[in-house]
């Protein structure tokens, strides 16, 4: 059982960066940008990939910063939002964040050699990061239950010798926030692990034996890498609670890759042929949004089991 106490950081805390302005731009902003993630020191970084989620982006905030400590520093990678709802967030806290808006395609920023310097100041300045997207909530399983505290940061700093952590990647059933889908199958299991975020440590991607082009997924590490991963970590993924929410967050995805014009073109949506479509990850997007969108996706009973 973990005991209960403050978490030592391995880097003594520094004061960051002053921030002149609300946001930084990529590239433009490249050395301000660099220059303020290294002025604060952490054992985990946490890094946020995200557009216009207002449904969520305060709770996330707050519940990061519970696990991180008030005076630390989230990095939010912002895919160009327009909601003044998430600029005001931004605004409220905006000591506790480095803001980084970008306008290339959303799931370019885990090319490790396309953001290099990113990656460089990034590693400078953790033990351990990771990739979470604004429904994605980090806890630790101690064996009992949920932990979203500086336990996390404790446990960290006392195992710095693990190449990564895997996490147990768990979606929320349809419309609701308290029960996530788990099924006590080998196969199911597996695509937990190997679709979940790690926590890599920011010591792995410099050898070069362990280079990668993505590195948002386990399954995304190298062979090389593994060895012994704890996998005592659990992402919740509240991605359905809300039918509107997810369908906007699906045509923002889709707007970016360029099969439909806007949020609100459905008309394309339902004219895409889905055959044409490569990517298995658009195609989902897309076959889920129709769905949605005509309804067919249905609340589960409250007795239903999981």
């Amino acid at each position: 059982m973990m005991q209960e106490q403050t978490a030592q950081f391995c880097y003594p805390p520094s004061k960051p960066v002053c921030k002149d302005k609300l946001f930084f731009l990529w590239p433009n902003d490249t050395i301000q940008i660099c220059n303020a993630i290294r002025a604060k020191k952490e054992i985990l970084r946490i890094i946020i990939k995200t557009k216009n989620d207002e449904l969520l982006i305060e709770r996330w905030i707050k519940h990061y910063l519970n696990i991180l400590g008030d005076d630390s520093q989230i990095i939010i990678l912002d895919n160009m939002s327009t909601s003044k709802i998430v600029n005001d967030v931004y605004e409220k806290y905006n000591k506790n964040l480095i803001v980084i808006k970008f306008s290339e395609s959303y799931n370019f920023v885990h090319i490790v050699d396309k953001f290099k310097l990113l990656y460089d100041a990034i590693w400078d300045s953790s033990c351990y990061y990771t990739f979470v997207d604004t429904d994605e909530f980090l806890y630790l399983y101690d064996g009992k239950k949920l932990i979203c505290d500086d336990r996390i940061i404790l446990y960290l700093e006392n195992n710095k010798d693990i190449n990564f952590f895997s996490q147990y990647w768990l979606r929320n059933v349809y419309f609701r926030d308290d029960i996530f889908t788990f099924n006590n199958n080998i196969k199911d299991i597996h695509g937990y692990i190997m679709f979940g975020k790690p926590i890599i440590n920011s010591s792995l991607l410099r050898n070069k034996i362990h280079r990668l082009s993505m590195n948002i997924h386990t399954v995304h590490l190298p062979v090389s890498a593994y060895g012994k991963s704890p996998a005592c970590f659990v992402l919740l993924h509240r991605s359905h609670l809300s039918k509107e929410a997810r369908i906007r967050v699906n045509m923002e995805k889709l707007v970016t890759v360029g099969v439909v014009n806007s949020v609100n073109d459905f008309k394309s949506l339902f004219n895409i042929n889905i055959n044409s479509v490569k990517s298995k990850v658009v195609k989902y997007f897309i076959n889920e949004t129709r769905e949605l969108i005509e309804d067919n996706i249905c609340k589960i009973d409250n007795d239903d089991e999981i």
